[in-house]
């Protein structure tokens, strides 16, 4: 893996280096002088190949073949997921391998499962199996993380602003929590802006919350959705993506959308803020 740019929040997954003239400089001056305009190998992570990776404003996450994950970066909301907060950044990638080892979170018998909408959650190391989770995919908003566990699980931590773990009534959650609203949606992929999440279901569902100012949900309002919440209109999608405030998703044309274009084409579907051309509507 390889990072470029600024190491003020530790995302080069590097310490801290400071040039030889740092002395002289004001303390205003010396975030400035740890960058690499150049791709900078992430040595900490060398002996793991690595099967996903996500980066945020402040934070970065990635995971492993193996489905273990590695955090590093900012932690002011418990971002990295590692149990704890600080406001000092972390500059070499950790491996969560407690985290990793209880996020499987399995249901006690004749515990009922959530439907979508419900909000119910399970921070991870509760009622855990003896086998490890496996990790496929991360999402990295501002303040706050999202995880794919092989099994279809979808896990959040972090910062809880405008319902963006999707979880009521969460504030933070320094450990990956399970979303079990979820549960039985068979979530394929997950994605993350900056204050709003998607996942989107084997059954090309697309499924947001967080923050909806913008419209970035897709819900027909600016309201913000403290539960993962399905896109109504929107089906057959094979992949969604989000921005800062917007989103984007690539799906199948529908029957009743007159398009003239053959079966196997796509459509490139967008919605949220359209700042500096965004979402590509003008």
């Amino acid at each position: 893996l390889y990072m470029l740019g600024s190491n003020d929040s530790g995302l080069l997954g590097r310490r801290r280096r400071v040039s030889a003239c740092s002395s002289s400089s004001s303390s205003s001056d010396q975030g400035l002088e740890d960058l690499s305009h150049r791709p900078v190998r992430v040595e900490a992570l060398e002996p793991y190949p690595l099967a996903d990776v996500a980066v945020g404003p402040g934070h970065a996450l990635a995971v492993t073949q193996q489905g273990l994950l590695s955090t590093w970066g900012e932690n002011e909301f418990g971002q990295l997921g590692n149990g704890t907060t600080t406001d000092n950044p972390q500059h070499t990638p950790k491996l969560l391998r407690g985290t990793a080892t209880s996020a499987t979170a399995s249901p006690q018998k004749g515990t009922k499962r959530s439907a979508p909408g419900s909000g119910s959650s399970t921070p991870a190391g509760s009622r855990s199996s003896s086998s490890r989770s496996v990790f496929v995919r991360v999402a990295a908003g501002a303040g706050h993380s999202v995880g794919l566990i092989t099994s279809g699980r979808v896990f959040t931590w972090g910062q809880g602003i405008h319902g963006v773990l999707g979880i009521p009534d969460l504030p933070e959650a320094s450990l990956p929590t399970h979303v079990a609203s979820l549960w039985e949606v068979g979530v394929t992929q997950v994605t993350a802006g900056e204050s709003h999440s998607a996942a989107l279901s084997a059954a090309g569902r697309v499924y947001t919350w967080g923050r909806g100012k913008y419209g970035q949900l897709g819900h027909g309002d600016f309201n913000d959705q403290n539960t993962p919440k399905q896109v109504s209109n929107l089906s057959k999608v094979t992949s969604v993506i989000a921005g800062d405030h917007h989103t984007l998703a690539l799906a199948k044309p529908s029957a009743t959308s007159g398009s003239s274009s053959s079966s196997s084409s796509l459509q490139v579907l967008a919605f949220g803020r359209g700042t500096f051309g965004a979402t590509g509507l003008g």
